[in-house]
């Protein structure tokens, strides 16, 4: 089960790709590959912490 500092980071986590969500977006539409590439990056990221922590919880 998930203590509450991993409740606490994983909503920063979730927060954080809302943000990166919108950002991917734009990136989209203003057809910037780059900054759309550094986006999906910073999701494929977060993805990695949440596997981590639930894996990590899983073992508890």
């Amino acid at each position: 089960m998930l203590d509450l500092n991993e409740l606490q980071f994983l909503a920063q986590i979730v927060d954080s790709m809302e943000m990166t969500i919108e950002d991917l977006e734009k990136a989209y539409e203003n057809n910037n590959g780059a900054d759309f590439q550094n986006s999906k990056k910073a999701l494929l990221d977060f993805q990695g912490k949440i596997s981590n922590i639930l894996k990590s919880s899983e073992t508890k």
